[in-house]
């Protein structure tokens, strides 16, 4: 077996994948006995052995992810069935929220207003926890003391959500506190901790001190924007950069600059050990301070998974270097993974961390199709002709095959592939070499005097100036983002065997087969031309079948389908028709801060809704106006475009609604005002506005909210917006629906006795301990004598009904 320690980390990987989806006993068992068979009935095979090997290193890895990664994040989305269509609830259940916890511990990192705290004593509290909202100043390596509400990470509630739990637990951070008190505490810090760890802490507070103070200077150096971003790249301090420059970047595809990863770690350490070696200090000695340095400014900066994988691989490196053997990178890539996932299994679930080792394994499948080109006479003689050309060539071929690998992670991250990102990625990576070394060199240069920092910084903010430009042209550009919505597991995993099927295929030993194949049954011998065809349509025809198979798959997804958001004290309701228009019916929050941002948004990418049909407001109350209000004026970074805005014709005049029509206006968008009767849809659904009526008097605009009804197929549907108890009954509601949304979160002033009988559901919109108590008890209470099902979006967040 070539690469025995790569197939093994790859092997441990693949059972930690496996054991995510083994979720009982019984499912691990089933398993586990399909892959004892498989090894004895390998076991007389030539590669038997290496096939039990592999087989153990599945095994490893799944009992590894079945024992150490928690339950609740195995689990999936609560489905009920009922006839024609499922119900999809994203949380069975709130996690331990609120209590009251005092423990200690000491303080470890800090980013933006955010502190790392390591907790010494504490009886329900363990780990690395979060300190949020500390108003007092501290430092590194301060033992404190912490008293306040201990709250732990939340799964995600709502399509498209932000997976804060698996992330923070990928780093050992299991919890946080919101402004609690912080007090210090006075004691021996050496008796307590002990001397090794009592100079860990020092050396880290003195790192931060470090960190700080270059992050000082790099805003002296360059303007606001600019030393944002090389603080971001040289010290990982993101906290400064502008939420839209980051936007900005991801829509570019190279926001992996950002990230401290294998460029940074790779030009330090070779740079530090080319210059010791320059000095004449031995390789021993050289290799170990250099991973001693490494190490240090991993701490200094954070200390990121991507970082922690690019200090493993160098430091196989270097080790390689002072044992005179060679360095493989697939080798020194499996060792790292292997090693993380070991100390940790949840990391597996990290998108960075995903992203990080997908790059390294495009650049060795990179290198690994170069070492075949170059076995080619004729591609050695490009090579020698035509240097310009060849590094060209070289270059897009690396970009492919990096993109290749990156691919269905980016997807499933953003929802969205940049399409112009392999070539943006072509001019902006080989001149982050320039921007880190030219932002090192001037941050030094800067400790004599600032005025010469600042000139030799000039070319770092001159580059950084066209990388921003240069994302702002691609959202210009026509087709710029292919969105691809929510990416399956076997998705993935139909990606990427079908690269490996398209690797067996190019394989020599593959095409000889073949070859033989044909000339025994045919007598016809392949040439060279024969060869390179072969060769062009293997490649040509895996595209069409990838590219063909995933756009099936993602068509097949987007079936019918009625999404209850989970925007805390607000509504927010996502349609999908049956025959694949976009419609949102409010989107708002008085609860969540940037509602827009973190919730709408990622919810319409995820269901691959970028192009809204109808957006209907029922009202202008801020908790159902913000988030649309919100992504019109971020502009074209959504990349969500917007046709018509409906409105109710009898709309409450107010100065919000005058100040949300002014912004309509301004990003071109079409207003509609609705009456009762009107009707929008086809022949596969309608929406119709029941109400206000041209005789209806409101006397307010939670009584003028615009009343919907769809109708289709599979789903009959009641959206209420904030009607009050005079506005319900004004409709008279005879027929019956699948669902109806409560007007006004469950109010009990907006409850008619009698109305939900006609009702299977009856959908309860409201954030989670509000301080106006909805929904309140005589709601709750009459929906249970009515025989109607109540789901509510505080206790099983996002509730998507979708058709089969």
């Amino acid at each position: 077996m070539k690469r025995p320690v790569f197939c093994v980390a790859l092997a441990y990987a693949l059972g930690e994948v496996i054991g995510l989806y083994t979720r009982t006993v019984g499912e691990i068992s089933i398993v586990s006995a399909m892959l004892v068979c498989v090894g004895i009935f390998m076991r007389k095979k030539k590669q038997g052995k290496s096939a039990c090997v592999l087989g153990l290193g599945i095994g490893l890895g799944m009992f590894g992810a079945f024992l150490r990664i928690p339950q609740d994040l195995r689990e999936k989305p609560d489905i009920r069935q009922e006839n024609g269509y499922d119900i999809i609830t994203y949380a069975t259940g709130r996690e331990t929220q609120g209590q009251p916890v005092i423990c200690a511990g000491i303080l470890t990192d800090r980013q933006g207003e955010t502190w790392t705290m390591r907790v010494l004593d504490g009886a329900d509290v363990h780990g690395d926890i979060l300190l949020r909202g500390v108003e007092r100043e501290h430092t590194i390596a301060e033992i404190v003391q912490v008293t306040g509400t201990y709250d732990t990470f939340e799964h995600v509630r709502n399509p498209g959500g932000f997976q804060s739990r698996s992330y923070y637990l990928a780093r050992n951070i299991s919890g946080y506190y919101y402004a609690p008190q912080v007090t210090t505490i006075t004691v021996d810090q050496w008796k307590i901790l002990g001397l090794p760890r009592y100079l860990y802490y020092q050396g880290k507070r003195i790192l931060y001190e470090l960190r700080v103070w270059a992050d000082c200077r790099i805003a002296k150096l360059l303007p606001e924007e600019q030393a944002s971003l090389v603080s971001g790249i040289l010290l990982g301090e993101k906290s400064g950069i502008d939420a839209e420059l980051k936007t900005l970047y991801q829509m570019g595809g190279i926001a992996h600059i950002l990230a401290i990863s294998g460029l940074h770690i790779s030009l330090l350490g070779g740079l530090l050990f080319r210059l010791m070696r320059r000095a004449r200090v031995p390789i021993p000695a050289a290799g170990i301070i250099t991973i001693a340095g490494l190490l240090l400014y991993g701490m200094m900066t954070g200390m990121s998974l991507a970082t922690m994988r690019a200090i493993w691989m160098m430091v196989i490196f270097l080790v390689a270097q002072m044992f005179g053997k060679s360095y493989d990178m697939p080798t020194a890539m499996g060792i790292a993974l292997f090693f993380m996932l070991l100390c940790n299994p949840v990391r597996i679930l990290d998108a960075g961390m995903q992203l990080s080792y997908m790059a390294i394994a495009g650049v060795s499948l990179g290198n690994y199709g170069m070492k075949r080109l170059h076995k080619k006479t004729g591609f050695r003689r490009f090579q020698k002709r035509y240097p310009l050309r060849f590094r060209v060539v070289q270059s897009l071929f690396y970009s492919v095959t990096l993109q290749g690998m990156m691919l269905p992670v980016v997807a499933k991250t953003y929802y969205e592939i940049p399409v112009y990102a392999g070539l943006l990625n072509l001019i902006v990576v080989p001149g982050m070499t320039v921007v880190v070394a030219g932002s090192w060199f001037g941050l030094l240069v800067s400790i004599g005097t600032i005025s010469l920092g600042r000139f030799v910084m000039l070319p770092v903010g001159w580059m950084l100036q066209g990388y921003t430009w240069l994302c702002e042209r691609t959202l210009e550009l026509p087709w710029n983002t292919l969105v691809t919505g929510e990416i399956r597991g076997w998705q993935s995993g139909m990606w990427y065997g079908g690269i490996a099927c398209t690797l067996v295929l190019l394989r020599t030993k593959t095409r000889n087969k073949l070859r033989d194949f044909v000339y025994k049954h045919t007598g016809r011998f392949w040439r060279k031309r024969e060869v390179v065809r072969y060769t062009v349509c293997t490649i040509l025809i895996s595209m069409l079948l990838q590219g063909a198979g995933q756009a099936l798959c993602v068509w097949q997804q987007r079936t019918e389908a009625i999404c209850f958001l989970d925007v805390g004290q607000g509504d927010g309701i996502l349609i999908r028709s049956p025959d694949g228009r976009n419609i949102v019916i409010d989107g708002g929050s008085t609860s969540q801060s940037k509602c827009g941002t973190y919730t709408l948004l990622p919810a319409l990418r995820s269901q691959g809704m970028t192009e809204i049909d109808c957006w209907f407001v029922t009202h202008t109350d801020e908790d159902h106006i913000s988030g649309l209000k919100e992504l019109l004026l971020q502009g074209k970074l959504t990349q969500i475009k917007v046709r018509t805005v409906v409105f109710s014709a009898y709309v409450f005049q107010d100065a919000a609604l005058a100040e949300l029509e002014a912004v309509i206006r301004a990003a071109g968008i079409t207003i509609v005002w609705m009456r009762e009767g009107d009707v929008i849809g086809d022949d596969t659904f309608t929406l119709t506005c029941l109400h206000p009526t041209a005789e209806y008097r409101a006397k307010d605009k939670n009584a003028a909210s615009l009343a919907l009804a769809y109708h289709s197929d599979t789903f009959d549907m009641l959206f209420t917006g904030d009607m009050d108890a005079d506005a319900v009954a004004d409709m008279d509601i005879q027929q019956d629906y699948d669902c109806i949304k409560l007007p006004h979160h469950g109010s009990k002033y907006s409850y008619v006795e009698g109305v939900y009988a006609h009702a299977d559901y009856g959908l309860i919109s409201c954030g989670y301990n509000n301080r106006y108590g909805h929904p309140h008890t005589e709601v709750l209470q009459g929906l249970a004598q009515e025989g109607t099902k109540v789901l509510r979006t505080d206790e099983m967040g996002a509730v998507v009904f979708r058709g089969r």
